[in-house]
């Protein structure tokens, strides 16, 4: 595997080459290890301003191998702040901060009891979200069958540079009646524009192989400028609270290096907002976030 030599640290195979077409495609997929593996990849995308800053738009997805949430983690401790989504995420660094704390017996009364507080809190949200609970559940099955891991799992937010940079549901929920969505309207208009592109029969295949790449393929699919979810609140509302946040955090002196993780879906209107700052982008990694053997091809009938 190639050293990542700016941070390091060893960065994941890179597909084979394609014409860069960031930040018009978000996710794609390509083969690497000489045609041997079909990868989903996700790009992390540099930009930088006149005065110094750096800010990385880091492509997340939610359900990935454990090694790509294993090399984000390794990158995200380089950075200054990492700015996160989570819709109602705001207390997860600190309580699992405390957590560390409680388990290893080094936390103070005080930290024990805002660790109870913070978690209790957090669930009884997390009870209350009738979509995050079904998500939650398809994420957990998808992955188990799939040898994948959540995003949730994966990610270590216990860290003192994350920042929340999300909305709360209240504030989601108002912006979509603003506009006059719903969730099942816009997951039953997604599902239908990415079903063109999947291949149906792999249903009826057990290998857990095909029904990865058919994963693969509408993740690829969602990310299309074209996509129903783009234009929707889920998108615009959530970057318009995320850029606040950014613009307070860039006013330490101290924070010269952001990176923004948020599902990559999110990144081709953060593009056009870190432009619109003053920004220009200086390169695109793409990172395996997926990746499956590529089906042996079927052999020829035998001739009569």
């Amino acid at each position: 595997m190639a050293l990542c030599a700016a941070a390091g640290m060893v960065a994941a195979p890179q597909a084979t080459a394609q014409e860069e077409t960031y930040p018009a495609e978000l996710v794609r997929m390509g083969t690497y290890n000489s045609g041997q593996e079909e990868v989903l990849q996700v790009p992390l995308a540099t930009y930088a301003d006149a005065a110094g800053h750096q800010v990385d738009l880091v492509g997340a997805i939610h359900i990935a191998d454990p090694s790509y949430y294993a090399d984000l983690n390794v990158r995200f401790a380089t950075y200054d702040k990492v700015l996160y989504e989570m819709v109602d995420g705001g207390d997860l660094p600190r309580m699992l901060i405390l957590k560390r704390k409680v388990d290893g017996n080094t936390a103070t009364d005080a930290e024990k009891a805002e660790y109870e507080k913070l978690r209790g809190e957090m669930k009884e949200r997390k009870e209350d979200s009738i979509l995050g609970f079904v998500l939650n559940f398809l994420y957990d099955s998808i992955s188990t069958q799939m040898n994948l891991q959540m995003q949730s799992e994966g990610i270590d937010y216990g860290k003192e540079n994350f920042v929340f940079a999300d909305v709360t549901q209240e504030e989601l929920s108002k912006a979509m009646q603003d506009r006059g969505e719903s969730w099942l309207g816009l997951i039953a208009k997604s599902m239908i524009s990415n079903l063109g592109e999947l291949d149906l029969f792999s249903f009826l295949n057990p290998d857990p192989s095909q029904y990865k790449r058919m994963m693969m393929q509408a993740l690829a699919k969602s990310s299309q400028s074209d996509s129903v979810m783009e234009q929707s609140s889920i998108v615009v509302a959530r970057n318009a609270k995320c850029f606040e946040v950014l613009e307070g955090v860039l006013k330490d002196p101290a924070a010269k290096r952001v990176a923004i993780f948020y599902g990559a879906m999110h990144l081709r209107d953060m593009d056009e907002r870190l432009k619109k700052m003053g920004y220009t982008l200086q390169k695109v990694e793409w990172l395996n976030a997926v990746s499956t053997p590529v089906p042996a091809p079927t052999p020829a009938p035998a001739a009569a």
